[in-house]
């Protein structure tokens, strides 16, 4: 369960990262030593699975915002 943590983290880090310049899918197979990239892809599914769920969780969130009646906004806040 660690080294599929590690290898999910270090991907998700690699691809948001502005310094990187190789190729975060070869670089994490390198370092997990996959013979096969497409084995090491299955990391990239998952993060793009994840990073769809925060965005819609995300998205949730802010129409729960819009939809509270003006008469339920915090003590001290203009109505």
């Amino acid at each position: 369960m660690l080294r599929h943590t590690y290898a999910t983290y270090l991907l998700w880090s690699l691809r948001k990262s502005k310094r990187f310049e190789g190729d975060p899918l070869l670089y994490v197979r390198d370092r997990l030593g996959h013979a096969d990239l497409s084995i090491t892809a299955i990391y990239l599914h998952l993060i793009n699975s994840l990073e769809g769920t925060v965005v819609m969780a995300h998205e949730d969130e802010i129409d729960q915002l819009f939809r509270q009646p003006v008469s339920q906004a915090p003590e001290g806040q203009a109505e």
